[in-house]
């Protein structure tokens, strides 16, 4: 009895064995172009329908690997005997195999395309240079390839022959990326770089290299007219010798304009005196000539004063703050053997300083122009007054914060100014040329020099005792445009 169980036993298991190995199939193998794996290629598995008896239809989709093999199993409650594998093939056109299953557990079934295999693309590479001239030798010019001129990034310069156009050649198998060449003689010469990849690919690029002698630089003025003057009883004594002509210079000529309608004094006279017909402040200004062609003008005004007068009270300030004005009466007169004992300062805004104070500051609560007047009185008795505009407002709000711009004019100072403004000229790059130009309202050109600014803040002082009483531009003249701001002369 035991032994007729451990039969039926053996005979069950050898049954359900067979099963498994007729409900289950293995599909497998590989996708190839031309001799080569394809990756990552779909092929799609599945029973056959003409399978006798079989009652389910599995359809998996499975990709090829880096080697193009690929695999898949097939399970159904009946054998399976055929199965159907399929792939897309060049041009679109759909691939199919029909494979018997060896021993209902393997079926193989493969595809080899013959697809055409698009040739790599081309390397492209360009060769760039630019040139510039060396600031002390003008025949001396230096050359500077790209640092990366082939495309892609990754195909590397692997050698640059430069050609000077004089018969001269630099490194036939080299691969310098700079190179500086002096040419014997002016001219224009075809400067050409010739550059090789690693990829093999050649480019070559020309230019035009002019050799000149710089353009001598522009005459800059820099004469100065300036003058002082004396009241002596109903006569105004007047000296010019402080006038500068400029470096290596001299003055020829000098015009006075005495400002009460009166013809000029022409000639070259260096201190002219000038009787006026009644007391009062008179423009005065002083033109003067030099050899060289240059030519500059100085105003101020003059108080005039005659026998029943002997006292002069004059003034001068400068804007040490947004709000505050620093001012000075040292160049008052009085005559010899007489004194100021008493100064009194009304600076317009309804407040006032009494005593002997020589140098006051004030300061104001708002923007504004205001009418200052100075009043003396001396040991002697003479009393005297003389009162003057005083500016105090910005001509040009200030470009916003974050404005993308190459140059700005950041300020004027002071403004209104007397004798002498410090400008403040931003520059986003190094080394531009600019030049530093002084224009009246109607467009005639006052002062001018020419720079080359930093990066960065670049501070100049300018002399403008020469220009006369009113409104001006500054202007800022670079590659980048021009910039403009107006001041205020007192």
């Amino acid at each position: 009895m035991k032994k007729s169980s451990t039969l039926l036993f053996l005979i069950a298991a050898f049954f359900t064995y067979s099963s498994s190995i007729a409900n289950t199939v293995v599909v497998r193998g590989t996708v190839t172009n031309n001799g080569l794996p394809v990756a990552n290629k779909s092929v799609r598995v599945w029973v056959d329908s003409s399978n006798a008896g079989t009652a389910c239809y599995p359809m998996h989709t499975r990709f090829t690997n880096a080697l193009g093999f690929y695999s898949d199993t097939l399970n159904c409650n009946n054998n399976i005997t055929v199965v159907k594998t399929s792939t897309e093939g060049c041009n679109g056109i759909l691939l199919t195999n029909t494979t018997q299953v060896v021993l209902n557990s393997l079926a193989e079934s493969s595809f080899i395309l013959l697809c055409t295999i698009p040739p790599p693309p081309a390397t492209v590479c360009n060769a760039e240079f630019q040139f510039i001239r060396d600031s002390a030798n003008y025949k001396m010019i230096r050359f500077y390839a790209g640092i990366n001129t082939s495309a892609p990034n990754t195909d590397a310069v692997i050698e640059r022959k430069w050609k000077f156009g004089d018969g001269d050649s630099l490194n036939v198998n080299g691969n310098n990326q700079i190179a500086t060449h002096t040419y014997a003689s002016p001219g224009t010469y075809l400067a050409c770089l010739r550059i090789k990849t690693q990829s093999g690919c050649i480019s070559e690029l020309c230019k035009a290299v002019v050799v000149a002698a710089p353009a001598p630089p522009p005459f800059v003025c820099t004469a100065v007219a300036n003058f002082t003057y004396i009241p002596v009883s109903a006569l105004v004594k007047f000296n010019s010798s402080m006038s500068f002509p400029g470096f290596n210079d001299t003055i020829i000529s000098r015009k006075w304009v005495f400002g009460d309608n009166t013809a000029p004094l022409t000639g070259n006279s260096i201190d002219p005196q000038h009787q006026y017909a009644q007391p009062g402040m008179y423009n005065v200004c002083l033109t003067i000539k030099t050899s060289k062609g240059c030519e500059t003008i100085f105003c101020a005004f003059v108080t005039a004063t005659n026998v029943n007068s002997n006292c002069v009270p004059q003034f001068a300030y400068v804007r040490t703050a947004p709000k505050k004005i620093a001012f000075n009466s040292s160049m008052s007169w009085v005559p010899q053997g007489d004194s100021i004992t008493e100064r009194k300062w009304t600076f317009g805004d309804g407040t006032s300083l009494t005593g002997n104070i020589l140098t006051p500051t004030h300061e104001y609560n708002t923007l504004g122009v205001y009418t200052v007047c100075l009043r003396i009185k001396t040991a002697l008795g003479c009393i005297n007054e003389v009162c003057k505009p005083v500016y105090l407002q910005d001509s040009i709000v200030q470009p916003p914060t974050g404005v993308n711009e190459p140059i700005r004019i950041m300020s004027l100072y002071p403004n209104p100014v007397h004798l002498n403004m410090s400008t403040v000229v931003w520059s986003q790059n190094n080394n531009v040329a600019a030049e530093l130009a002084i224009y009246d309202i109607y467009g005639a050109k006052k002062w001018s020099m020419n720079k080359t600014l930093l990066q960065g803040n670049n501070v100049t002082s300018i002399f403008t005792g020469f220009l006369a009483n009113g409104p001006y531009f500054f202007r800022v003249t670079t590659s980048y445009g021009v910039k403009s701001r107006s001041f205020y002369k007192m």
